[in-house]
């Protein structure tokens, strides 16, 4: 017995280890626009309970808010990053936990899912709500299951003190909270106590729905959501699919990767549900039905891949039952599961040295280098984007790192379609696969690029640092934001 505890505890060190290496991949490199909006938001009110009463943006993650506080200006990339990557370290060994009731195969697969995911471990390097948002809704997972299962109040005081946390955390929370009372009520009539259920029910459920609807009431009610490049349901749904278990980002591989993936996750559900195992159901409900009647309660909402995050973590537990199963199954079986969790290994490894490299955009880079340019007097720089927005985007950016390089007073901003004085660099914003050109004409002027700063996958902006060639409209060259052409 002594043994087995001891490689079992060998085993699920190597995992963490392995998901700390991953998630450290970008918690070195520069804060990028989300980030430095999170944090501008969070030093705004004038009282910590400002960012509950005041802060009506859907960029105000409050938990993560009130970590951006305590913390202040001034600090290391990596401090503003300490809580996402603490708790996106201990869905690992949570997941394992889960897992673990079930049989200590399917804790391993679990843990060894969670850790190579680069979809979930990505925003455990971003100060942001999200890896916090993973882990209390694991930690809810975890004692609801508990709870249905002993009716104990303390399996249910956790249950609540998670969905408080996760709710704080993000309110794509609701996700799950949905998913948990129909799973509940129905595993709570599997274990057939008469004229228990609703009583059942009501404590488990009780605190969490009313915190839920107070804190809809007073917090999120009138949040105002922030704009970004609009994407399609299929692209966002096909590259969370993909990225999920560390796949391409794009293309018709990114496709073909997305499609098995939910292949897969049914065939789990309904293997699960022919072996009566009641957890078929939440992946169901979590995986489909919640997100589909958010969807349709709000049909016009951008939609990202950080927003699948939920229906994410529940898509890796189902694929970890699915290979558990294979795996007891035939020496077939576990064939494939060796692949699988072989190719994950490595569009893991591929993900976060690309993470390292390409980092958020290297915007400290770019600001370095304007501040270069301008030892020996000011500079004026201007944007040009695809979407509309890019002076607020350009100008956060730039102010919060030059500021770390005490080189803001040098360098100063001409907003896009004013009358410029003289615009004597050039950032372009782009997104996704995009090329630079080596040289752009903003009406009438030329600039030729100096330096391009791709960003890794979901981290979202590119940015090509331009200096001006010549300027036919003199002394007042006008710029517009949509003069530079895509490729």
């Amino acid at each position: 017995m002594t043994d087995r505890s001891g490689r079992r505890r060998a085993v699920l060190f190597v995992i963490v280890a392995i998901g700390v290496s991953l998630r450290w991949a970008g918690m070195m490199n520069e804060l990028w626009l989300d980030e430095i909006w999170s944090l501008r938001n969070a030093l705004e009110p004038n009282s910590w309970t400002g960012i509950f009463t005041t802060l009506q943006t859907d960029n105000n993650h409050h938990l993560n808010s009130l970590w951006l506080r305590s913390i202040g200006l001034g600090a290391p990339a990596w401090a503003y990053r300490a809580m996402s990557f603490a708790a996106g370290v201990a869905t690992i060994p949570l997941a394992y936990a889960i897992g673990r009731r079930d049989s200590e195969r399917l804790g391993v697969l679990m843990a060894l899912f969670i850790a190579l995911s680069y979809l979930t471990g990505y925003y455990a390097s971003e100060a942001r709500g999200y890896a916090s948002l993973m882990f209390f809704t694991l930690v809810a997972w975890f004692f609801l299951q508990a709870y249905v299962s002993t009716l104990s109040v303390g399996a249910a005081a956790g249950f609540w003190l998670a969905a408080v946390g996760g709710l704080v955390s993000h309110s794509t929370f609701i996700v799950f909270f949905i998913a948990a009372v129909l799973w509940g009520n129905a595993a709570l009539q599997q274990q057939r106590r008469p004229g228990r259920d609703r009583q059942a029910m009501a404590i488990a459920f009780g605190v969490p729905t009313v915190f839920l609807v107070g804190f809809y009431l007073t917090v999120l009610r009138g949040m105002i959501v922030a704009g970004g490049p609009e994407r399609t349901l299929a692209d966002v749904v096909g590259q969370s699919l993909s990225l999920l278990i560390s796949g391409p980002a794009g293309g018709w591989l990114m496709a073909v990767v997305a499609v098995g993936v939910a292949l897969a996750t049914g065939t789990a559900v309904v293997m699960l549900q022919r072996r009566h195992a009641i957890r078929w159901l939440m992946y169901t409900t979590v995986i489909g039905i919640a997100p589909a009647l958010l969807l349709i309660a709000q049909p016009n909402a951008l939609i990202y891949p950080r927003y699948f995050l939920i229906p994410g973590l529940f898509v890796l537990l189902a694929l970890a039952e699915l290979c558990s199963l294979m795996w007891s199954a035939d020496v077939r079986g576990r064939t494939v599961v060796v692949g699988a969790v072989s190719m994950m290994s490595v569009g893991a490894a591929g993900h976060a040295w690309s993470l390292a490299a390409l980092g958020r955009g290297h915007f400290d880079l770019a600001a370095a280098q304007l501040a270069a340019a301008a030892t020996s007097g000011s500079v004026t720089v201007a944007a040009v984007s695809p979407l509309p927005g890019v002076d607020g985007r350009t100008r956060l950016q730039l102010d919060y790192h030059l500021r770390r390089l005490n080189a803001a007073e040098r360098v100063s901003y001409e907003d896009a379609g004013h009358e410029l004085r003289a615009a004597e660099w050039l950032v372009r914003e782009s997104f996704g696969d995009d090329i630079a050109p080596e040289e752009v004409t903003a009406a009438g002027s030329s600039f030729r690029r100096v330096a391009h700063y791709p960003a890794a996958e979901l981290a979202g902006i590119n940015w090509t640092l331009y200096k001006l060639t010549s300027s036919l409209g003199g002394a007042g060259v006008r710029v517009q934001s949509t003069s530079v052409p895509q490729k």
